[in-house]
């Protein structure tokens, strides 16, 4: 891929071409989106998936020992499928940090005598790989170190991005290249979402300018709001806390968030109407969103239908109207209605007045008070509040 910010991404991509496989590879450093990419292109280079079932050891570093690596080096098994080789996988592979150092030595006894012929061992790790340290030096002179590190600055992002943006088969105006970057940071995953989001919406060969990306990537907020709305609607408790803990410890108050799930809340009510009244067909929830688009605009688009058979049902000319929403809010809203029914969602809103209430009067800190309703959405969502309104009014 074109734009990597690391020197890494070249020398593998060399390593694959030439495809001369060398015993032994560690991919390390803090770029998580190049390195793991890197290590599903060079294992599946390595062995292809057809022959994963059979001749691929995929290990957890954090949970292994050295030793139980070097069972798996020396343990060729039987090659009865054809497979070219045998690859053993290390992710999370630990001995790297400092305290851990010395439980190496049985891994770096093995590289220093040679793997078997036709065995392959590939190691993964988020830390950086200095060249001093013995494992370090046994993988070099053994195999390959590849260090895939993060962007230093803005104008390696950037290339980062150009090249994303030639793979994703969208045009990107400089400036909008730049905007990017400076909404989004320097972190690769981040970058890869933003464009990849950008990407869907402008469709392959569509062209992108600052200001599709200011209107776009303004959304990340109620994204991470869809991926909390996306946890509850399975019931999932724990990645619902984990979310609401994530866009807390992003500065948004809690009365924001209220604000923003009560309208989540209400969108996904009018779109449980529309599901109801056969009006949005549930391939809405898996349409690209170009595809989405075209369905919804024009003057026999999706859009005008709602218009006309919502009068009256839907907060026409509302900001908060799911028929005036963008596309991939919309779809967010279909796809989390269709895990309530209406009466369940009308309960929720009811739950959500009672925090709303709570937040400007209650002796519980306000963190404490939406965490509660985080529980009670996942685990009694039909229960509406539970406390006395009146009470709440006049405590």
């Amino acid at each position: 891929m074109r734009g990597e910010p690391s020197s890494a991404r070249d020398q593998l991509a060399d390593e694959l071409r030439a495809a001369d496989w060398r015993p032994v590879y560690l991919l390390a450093g803090a770029d998580d989106y190049s390195r793991q990419r890197g290590r599903h292109e060079l294992v599946d280079a390595l062995l292809p998936p057809e022959f994963h079932e059979t001749s691929l050891t995929d290990l957890d570093g954090s949970a292994t020992t050295a030793g139980r690596i070097v069972d798996e080096l020396e343990s060729m098994g039987f090659n009865f499928d054809g497979a070219p080789r045998q690859v053993v996988l290390v992710r999370n592979m630990p001995y790297l940090d400092r305290g851990r150092a010395d439980e190496a030595a049985p891994l770096i006894a093995r590289l220093e005598a040679g793997l078997p012929t036709g065995m392959h061992l590939v190691m993964e790790t988020a830390a950086t790989a200095p060249r001093d340290r013995r494992l370090v030096k046994a993988v070099a002179r053994a195999g390959l170190v590849l260090e895939f590190r993060e962007p230093a600055n803005d104008g390696e992002a950037e290339a980062f991005v150009r090249g994303l943006a030639s793979e994703f088969d969208v045009r990107l105006d400089r400036d909008a290249t730049s905007e990017i970057v400076a909404r989004c940071g320097r972190n690769t995953y981040r970058l890869r979402n933003e464009l990849r989001k950008l990407a869907d919406w402008a469709g392959p060969g569509g062209r992108l300018g600052r200001a599709e990306v200011e209107a776009m990537t303004a959304l990340t907020v109620e994204l991470a709001m869809f991926n909390l709305v996306d946890a509850v609607s399975t019931r999932n408790v724990r990645r619902a806390l984990t979310e609401l803990a994530a866009l807390l410890a992003q500065g948004n108050a809690p009365l924001m968030i209220m604000g923003m799930l009560t309208r989540q809340y209400r969108l996904m009510l009018q779109a449980r109407w529309l599901l109801d009244a056969g009006l949005a067909d549930r391939r809405l929830m898996t349409m690209r969103n170009y595809d989405l688009r075209s369905a919804l605009e024009g003057p026999q688009g999706l859009r005008a239908v709602w218009r006309e058979r919502g009068a009256g049902i839907l907060p026409l000319g509302h900001r908060q109207c799911i028929v005036d929403q963008q596309p991939y809010p919309i779809q967010k809203a279909l796809q989390a209605a269709n895990s309530f029914d209406a009466p369940t969602l009308e309960a929720s809103l009811e739950r959500l007045l009672q925090t709303d209430i709570a937040l400007k009067s209650k002796h519980l800190s306000p963190e404490h008070e939406i965490e509660l309703l985080i529980v009670d959405l996942c685990t009694r969502p039909t229960a509406g509040a539970y406390l006395d309104l009146i009470e709440l009014l006049t405590d």
